[in-house]
Parts: structure tokens; sequence; C-alpha cells
């Protein structure tokens, strides 16, 4: 394993804190430019924001409503069965609906450990055992607690020092 130069790291945190500082100060210097422009805008802005915040509101509810409707319309033709919907799609002139579905293939974990044998579970098999902890927890806290493997990840963050 290599060993870092800590020295050449050092002279490297130098030349960021330096281009760090001035990121920073064009920031301030912009930022300064703006304020004023922001001032007047959002005192011009006052107005039109009053006058059309509630309609807005009313609006936005109304399409939420309209919204839901359409959804549990579309839901009366699920086929729990075949689980599948009888309609997925229904295009308007401005608007459609469609209903988007995902598969994820799995294997229920007692068939699984059901199908290898004993004298198949080798590092092969155990590599596609994974416990849900959320879930093992409120099943068996107990055994979690002793059996838990904590696994590092590691990430590097460069960050300037803030006094």
């Amino acid at each position: 394993m290599a060993k870092p130069n800590k020295k050449l790291i050092r002279e490297m945190l130098d030349l960021y804190t330096e281009a760090q500082g001035r990121v920073d100060s064009l920031k301030t210097q912009r930022d300064g430019a703006l304020e004023p422009l922001k001032a007047r805008y959002e005192k011009a802005a006052a107005k039109a924001t009053r006058d059309y915040d509630s309609p807005i509101r009313e609006a936005e509810t109304a399409a939420a409503k309209l919204r839901s409707e359409i959804e549990a319309e579309i839901r009366k033709g699920f086929d729990a069965k075949a689980n599948s919907y009888s309609v997925t799609k229904v295009d308007a002139e401005l608007a459609f609906v469609e209903v988007k579905s995902t598969s994820q293939r799995e294997v229920p974990a007692e068939q699984w450990l059901d199908a290898i044998k004993p004298n198949e579970r080798e590092t092969a098999f155990w590599e596609t055992v994974k416990v849900q902890l959320g879930k093992a927890e409120k099943f068996r806290s107990d055994i979690v607690k002793k059996l838990a493997v904590k696994k590092t990840t590691h990430s590097i963050e460069v960050n300037l020092r803030t006094n």
C-alpha cells in the first residue's frame, strides 16, 4: 500500500483554501450586486403576489380534486386476479392519463432456502441471502443485536475550516 504524501496534501489544501476563498469572495460580490435588484423586484411584485395567491390556491385545489377523481375512475378497472388494469391510457386533446407498471422478480426466502440443499450452501449461496434489518429487528431484535455486522464505507471530503 502506498503512503500518502502529507506535505503534498498540505500544499494542495493551502491552494484549495485560496481557490475556495476566491469563489466565496466572488459570490459575496455577486450577492451584493443583486441585493438592490431583488429588493426592488420584491416590492414591485408584492401586489401581484397578493392578488394571485388566493385564486392560485383555489385552482390548485380544484386540479388536485380532479386528479384524484380521474385516478379513482381508472382504479375501477383494476383486476386483482390478473393484477392489471382494463384501461391503461386515456387521451384527451391536451392531457392524458396513463397507468405505468413496473415489475421486479423476487424469490420468497423460504422457497429459496428449501430449493437449495444444505450441502450446496457455499459462499456463492450465502452471498445471495440478505436480511432486512428493520423487519428482522421487529421480529427478533435480540438476535439482530447479537448478529448484526456493521459494514463501513469511506468517502473523502475536502472542507474548509470555519472559525
